[in-house]
């Protein structure tokens, strides 16, 4: 089911609790009502909740950014940083 938008990954290598990130964010960015469903089955509202916190805005379409802030009653995402001095 996540092959069409995981594209660039081995679908059947993927593990739903280690690659949680990387499927969210594609599922946020690419997916339909099924994939953002599976999301909530899978994680439930508060994972998805915190998984969508800690990923940065920048790595997210606007459009599906204030769709997911929408949904999930988000106050903001993480903030990437410009700089690679700490």
């Amino acid at each position: 089911m996540f092959q069409s938008i995981l594209w660039s990954y081995d679908t059947q290598s993927l593990d739903p609790n280690v690659h949680r990130q990387t499927i969210v964010t594609a599922a946020i960015n690419y997916g339909d009502l099924v994939h953002w469903r599976w999301l909530v089955k899978h994680y439930g509202w508060d994972g998805v909740r915190q998984s969508l916190t800690k990923i940065p805005e920048t790595a997210l379409r606007p459009g599906a950014a204030r769709l997911a802030k929408c949904l999930f009653h988000l106050k903001g995402f993480s903030h990437a940083s410009r700089s690679t001095r700490r």
